[in-house]
């Protein structure tokens, strides 16, 4: 059994795939989560995984983990409060949504300190009989990361990390009032306690602290999420939520991604930008926010843009005719589905790839902004990018630097190959 452990909206983007590959190379897997407030009932990959008779649970469902009455009817009240927060959200209720996931949170401090002694966890592992314990690129001090890493020392169980995104920028200090040292915690990974730890790029030590000192640590295996054979398969299950209509509008379709803010994000320039783009004629524009900000979605408010925070992502690149980005990864989905990428390089400090590679347009003012969309509405080809470039940028950054490489088999072999004789 391969136990895969979730965290949040993004990990399951990157770690679903593995998972589904796997279960089609005949290999016995499980997902289980650790994050008490996510919405696996709501999200279309678990469901997609489901239907696939792949069991994905929470681990605090689990009686091993968490026994007796009172643990079970805190762990009963966690649920219903993150439950309680996420619908109110959906109906624009953000106090209540915050307050009932601080309640939420606080409740998951108190169970966390009665629970998951050391006997119980190693029961857990071996009850399940796992042979390889798959986390992402997660700080162990997060949930019960440390405590099963422990687990699996005592019961000789292999770890690996897996990707939990794709990271553009390119310098150190990337946050705004953050230490550069921590403001990435992933770039820890090949010092943290995990026997493996999977990398997309060939040029993963540029990235990860000690990757000369832990390189062996390293598998360069590509991008699981945005590899050919998985962007063709989430095409192919993500929800339909867009109306006929909004396809055959006839003006140019713009789909605004934008980062979190605090990667040094101008946001006053980035209110203009969007004003400016909403004031266009001849172009459609929606707005996206970044999936781990729903907060921050409020700095969208008032403006005449749709916010399109409930359509996934996937959606959107095969809607639009062009993705406007900062430094979101899913320019790279856009790139796949060969649709015109235009990165907005003015709105923040950070340098990305983008400018090694020349990729997509980087565009460096709001004035060059309307001028390339408005030469884009008379012609979707008059791009200032050559594809060559755009090729060599996704070779080396969702196939690993291989061209034609069949990443979700080399993940598939990869994690199985892992398996120790117990």
């Amino acid at each position: 059994m391969i136990a895969f452990f979730l965290r949040g909206y993004n990990d399951t983007d990157h770690i679903v795939p593995v998972v589904w590959r796997m279960m089609q190379d005949g290999k016995e897997v499980r997902v289980i989560c650790l994050a008490p407030d996510l919405d696996l009932d709501g999200d279309y990959r678990i469901k997609f995984l489901r239907a696939q008779d792949i069991s994905v649970t929470y681990a605090y469902d689990d009686p091993i983990l968490v026994h007796g009455v009172h643990r079970r009817v805190l762990w009963t009240v966690i649920r219903a409060a993150f439950a309680y927060s996420r619908q109110r959200i959906a109906k624009g209720r953000l106090l209540r949504a915050r307050v009932a996931r601080g309640c939420g949170r606080r409740a998951f401090q108190v169970l966390k300190a009665i629970s998951f002694g050391r006997g119980d966890l190693d029961r857990y592992l071996c009850q399940h009989g796992f042979a390889v314990l798959c986390f992402d690129w997660v700080r162990p001090s997060e949930n019960i990361v440390a405590q099963l890493l422990a687990a699996a020392v005592r019961s000789n169980l292999p770890t690996v990390s897996l990707p939990h995104g794709v990271f553009l920028c390119t310098n150190e200090d990337i946050a705004w009032n953050r230490d550069p040292a921590n403001s990435i915690g992933w770039r820890n990974a090949l010092a943290d306690p995990f026997d493996r730890v999977v990398v997309q790029y060939p040029f993963f030590a540029r990235y990860l602290r000690d990757g000369d000192a832990n390189a062996a640590k390293a598998l360069v295996l590509g991008s699981a999420r945005y590899c050919g054979e998985w962007v063709k398969k989430n095409i192919e299950i993500v929800p339909r939520l867009l109306p006929a209509v909004a396809h055959q509008d006839p003006r140019l379709k713009c789909a605004f991604m934008p980062t979190r803010i605090q990667y040094k994000i101008d946001v006053a320039r980035q209110r203009t930008t969007l004003e400016r783009l909403a004031a266009l004629d001849k172009a459609w524009v929606v707005v996206k926010p970044h999936t781990r900000s729903s907060l921050e979605a409020e700095l969208y408010a008032g403006l005449s843009l749709d916010d399109v925070s409930h359509i996934s992502s996937v959606e959107l690149c095969q809607w639009a005719d062009v993705i406007l980005v900062v430094a979101s990864s899913v320019m790279i989905e856009a790139l796949q589905q060969n649709k015109v990428v235009l990165y907005l390089k003015y709105l923040h400090t950070n340098q990305t790839l983008h400018e090694e590679y020349n990729d997509c347009w980087i565009i460096e003012g709001e004035d060059e902004l309307i001028d390339a969309l408005q030469r884009l509405s008379a012609d979707l080809g008059d791009v200032p990018y050559d594809r060559a470039d755009t090729q060599r940028f996704l070779v080396d950054v969702a196939e690993g630097g291989v061209p034609g490489r069949d990443v979700l088999g080399l993940y598939s072999r990869a994690i199985a190959g892992l398996s120790r004789p117990q």
